[in-house]
């Protein structure tokens, strides 16, 4: 990750500030699954494949999800200071450059494939390798946004108003034989936002502020389907009735500044067109496919206190109390899950992270301990996530300054200290239990997967800045 921020003084109360910027992210995520001797390239015949290890005309082979992607973009902000007002107006643009191939390789007589990355896949009789998917993203951005903020008394009561136009286009494609080709589709959001913060004394303040915001949907099998090389099908369909995910968010609250820092607020989320997913697997691999959620309203209460630093140590602990509900009723196939008032998925009710840092300049370091309740993991809330809590030490040293290099500093990370085994997360089900639809269709339950939590590991790194 590369940024070069640069800020110009214009004078007249004129400041520029611009924010270049270029990502890089490379990786692969593989599993696994049995294929026929004699398979398909999407709709076409692969010809014996001859792969090492068959038996009955079927060999284990490793499916590889190979990902390359770059984003380049700027940030542009000409700010204008005049008296108690400051007036902001910018522009953004981001060029999204993404690459996802999913070739399958041949297992070695020790389980392992010759090549992680799918560099040495599977070919057909005629040479072409074999893919469950082949996908090219193009994703640009452009936002246009006007900010205004103005103090009085003072400065102790804080006005601010703003208003941001989100223009967003993307296309893909997918090189797979009998593939439509051409995905795509554009986007354009208004996002208006409101905020107003008093102090009440000199260190104490409230504030209340109103945002809206969106998202795309996510995943890569929005923009491309996925094929099964046993058969000339598609395994998994691309989502076809996604819609960016639109929030409004108002937040009220109060903060205190001194020995105890103390931070409390309410808030409230609605939320339309909610982005989920449930999981399953094809062939032997676990595929998690997209849906529109519908509605969603997520109140709650957030308090978080710390104590200053007293000889280096601060200790600190923070509460959430969540309540999630579905708006809607979801659809499933010809007709809809009664899950209208029902709680939504992953939205543990209560949440609990307390800790202990220390910093004397050189040596520093932190304990916490994060608590996590149950949660439910299907849609008509008949499944649920056990309850869990894990502990992170994280331990280093910075140096002084040493030429070019600042503040160097060398870091130890100790994760799951207690090796504790849990379950996180997982992609939902509709429902873990037979029931009735609304229109009286049975809906057949599935159980949700889920995802084990990352044990004990040990992660050092070295940082500085320049």
């Amino acid at each position: 990750m590369i940024g070069a921020p640069v800020s110009l003084n214009l004078g007249h109360g004129l400041t520029l500030t611009t924010e270049p910027y270029w990502m890089h992210f490379h990786g692969a995520g593989n599993d696994g699954q049995d294929q026929n001797e004699y398979g398909y390239n999407g709709t076409q015949p692969t010809g014996n494949l001859n792969i090492p290890g068959n038996m009955d005309g079927q060999a284990a082979i490793l499916a590889v999800d190979n990902f390359n992607q770059t984003v380049t973009g700027f940030n542009n902000t000409l700010s204008w200071k005049r008296g108690h007002n400051e007036l902001q107006a910018g522009y953004w643009y981001e060029y999204y450059n993404h690459t996802e191939q999913a070739p399958f390789e041949p297992l070695g007589a020790n389980g392992l494939a010759a090549n992680f990355w799918g560099q040495s896949p599977i070919l057909t009789d005629t040479g072409t390798p074999i893919m469950q998917f082949n996908i090219h993203l193009v994703e640009q951005t452009n936002a246009l946004f006007l900010s205004d903020t103005y103090k009085m008394l003072n400065d102790r009561l804080v006005l601010n108003a703003g208003f941001k136009y989100v223009m967003l286009t993307y296309h893909s494609t997918n090189l797979i034989p009998g593939d439509d080709y051409n995905y795509g589709r554009s986007d354009a959001e208004p996002l208006p936002q409101v905020s107003v913060s008093y102090k009440l004394t000199k260190h104490d303040q409230i504030y209340f502020d109103a945002a809206t915001a969106f998202r795309e949907p996510s995943g890569i099998l929005v923009y491309g389907n996925l094929w099964d090389a046993n058969s000339p099908t598609v395994d998994e369909e691309h989502a076809t009735n996604l819609k960016a995910e639109y929030s409004i968010s108002e937040e009220l609250g109060w903060r205190h500044t001194g020995l105890v820092n103390v931070s409390a607020s309410v808030f409230n989320y609605n939320m339309s067109n909610r982005q989920s997913s449930t999981s399953q697997y094809f062939g032997g691999r676990l595929i998690s496919t997209y849906i529109n959620a519908g509605g969603q309203t997520s109140r709650g209460v957030q308090v978080a206190l710390g104590l200053r630093p007293w000889h280096y140590f601060s200790p600190y602990v923070s509460f959430q109390y969540l309540h999630a509900t579905l708006d809607n009723n979801l659809g499933n196939g010809t007709d809809y899950i009664p899950s209208a008032g029902k709680i939504a998925i992953y939205s543990p009710k209560f949440t609990v992270n307390t800790g202990l840092s220390y910093d004397n300049g050189h040596i520093f370091g932190n304990g916490y301990m994060s608590y996590v309740s149950s949660q439910y993991s299907t849609f008509m809330d008949n499944a649920t996530l056990p309850a869990y809590a894990v502990g992170n030490i994280t331990l280093g040293y910075r140096f002084r300054n040493v030429w070019l290099a600042k503040s160097p500093q060398v870091q130890l990370n100790v994760l799951n200290v207690t090796d504790n085994k849990y379950l996180s997360s997982g992609g939902g089900s509709f429902t873990a239990k037979t029931i009735k639809g609304v229109y009286g269709h049975t809906i057949t339950g599935s159980q949700p997967l889920y995802t084990v939590g990352g044990g004990f590991g040990l992660v050092v790194s070295v940082s500085s800045g320049f």
